[in-house]
């Protein structure tokens, strides 16, 4: 599939979906998502290829009584000017047990790996396995957040055997539709997983995994990170952040099991950031 208008595949109310040996190059358009999977259930999407202008596969609730359940996502190849593989946005019904399971991604100007809940929704059971990213802006993005309403919930998010190499400079330079620049460095952002005040992630775990970043900054950073509880979910929504490897606030039971974090240029910041946890 080729140069496809708004987002290419759309499945909406739909269960028992085989999405098998596609390829899909859509990046006609800036809103150009490749597979979005809308209050659906019992959803596989492996052996594909994509390269898409914006999200890449993106899980989707419009519907407060709807919801997205049992997704795998296997053995794809990605490209994106937005994110890889994102839960959200919209997020109204519940989204449960989601496995992600070796997806290559390159050249990816947002997050390899995104997963929000800023609608109301209770995201609960997803689990990351062999994904690898390079030339790309961001690892890993979570955020709970209340756009609308006074917020959900994300629990219990497995991650496990993730090698990602985070990019000096804009991943998807040269191409037809870019990702848009911001005010400010995205070589200096880490992972970041975040709740709000008085609404916490629940049970994130990271095994095994390895992260490499731009590094470089000479300054610490040190103020104060605004909560932003209805702005749109992106992993540079805070600005620079006081770390270079991982910024996690406002959220409970968070296991790091060898992990890795290396930059390429000595960073002035602190590896990891805790606060609220």
């Amino acid at each position: 599939m080729r140069g496809g208008a708004s987002w290419v595949n759309t499945y909406y109310n739909c269960q028992h979906i085989l999405i098998e040996h596609v390829k899909i190059i859509s990046r006609a358009f800036w809103n150009n998502d490749g597979i979005d999977i809308c209050d659906s259930k019992d959803v596989v999407i492996r052996h594909c290829e994509l390269d898409t202008a914006d999200d890449a596969i993106c899980l989707k609730s419009h519907q407060s009584d709807g919801g997205v359940e049992n997704v795998l996502i296997q053995s794809c190849k990605i490209r994106s000017s937005a994110s890889a593989v994102k839960i959200g946005t919209p997020t109204f019904g519940r989204i449960k047990n989601i496995r992600i399971d070796d997806v290559q991604v390159r050249d990816t100007f947002r997050s390899v790996i995104a997963i929000e809940s800023v609608d109301g929704s209770t995201v609960d059971g997803v689990e990351i396995k062999h994904v690898t990213g390079r030339n790309v802006g961001n690892p890993l993005f979570i955020r709970l957040g209340a756009r609308t309403g006074t917020g959900g919930a994300i629990r219990n998010i497995r991650i496990e055997q993730m090698d990602v190499e985070v990019s000096k400079g804009k991943p998807d330079l040269g191409l037809p539709i870019e990702g848009p620049l911001s005010a400010h460095n995205k070589d200096t952002l880490p992972i970041v997983i975040s709740g709000i005040s008085g609404k916490k992630i629940e049970n994130v775990l990271l095994r095994n995994c390895r992260f490499v970043f731009p590094g470089g900054c000479v300054s610490t950073h040190k103020r104060e990170v605004h909560e932003a509880r209805a702005n749109y979910p992106e992993f540079d929504m805070f600005g620079d952040l006081p770390s270079w490897g991982l910024y996690a606030r406002h959220i409970t039971g968070l296991t790091l099991e060898n992990i890795t974090c290396d930059t390429v240029l000595p960073d002035s910041r602190q590896k990891i950031w805790l606060e609220d946890n």
